[in-house]
């Protein structure tokens, strides 16, 4: 890291740590009016100044990470449909069983029940091939005490960034 730095960062030996069960907590400032809280499940991640949160990362517990993902060929077996008339015999292994939902995947409220566009995606004549699968990252950041929060937006707007809760104006 010499090469992206002007210097060795100078480690703070001001810091109280104290490790729970349930979380971890760094005190620390001149009059140790910070600190910082990491808990551990569900991760959650946040900063406080003189006792109120500033700023809180993954608060509603939206962080999310696409894992790789190995493309698996669907497979097709055909069986003979039966002639008219002619009888049907179930095997004891095939008797009808009652379809429950997938708990596989808890996360299906977040990426989707099925693979579309895991592997490429379209967008008007081009098409964006994804040999991993899709990846990407998502957590939810929130400044709880603050009214206005100012920044950089995604898109070209005014620098006092709008609600991303409700209904868009």
């Amino acid at each position: 890291a010499s090469w992206a730095l002007i210097s060795e960062p100078i480690i703070s030996k001001d810091i109280k740590w104290k490790a729970g069960k349930k979380d971890i907590r760094a005190v620390f400032g001149q009059k140790k009016e910070n600190e910082v809280v990491v808990t551990f499940e569900p991760l959650k991640v946040a900063l406080l100044r003189n006792g109120k949160e500033q700023v809180v990362l993954n608060g509603q517990g939206l962080l999310h990470m696409e894992h790789f993902r190995n493309k698996i060929e669907a497979t097709t077996t055909e069986e003979a449909a039966p002639q008219e008339g002619e009888d049907v015999t179930l095997d004891a292994d095939e008797s009808q069983v009652v379809l429950k939902a997938d708990k596989s995947n808890p996360r299906a409220w977040f990426e989707g029940d099925e693979e579309d566009a895991y592997w490429e995606e379209t967008f008007s004549s081009w098409t964006d091939s994804k040999p991993k699968g899709p990846e990407s990252l998502s957590i939810d950041i929130n400044f709880p005490n603050h009214g206005t929060i100012y920044g950089i937006p995604q898109h070209a707007t005014r620098l006092a960034l709008p609600t991303t809760s409700g209904e868009s104006p």
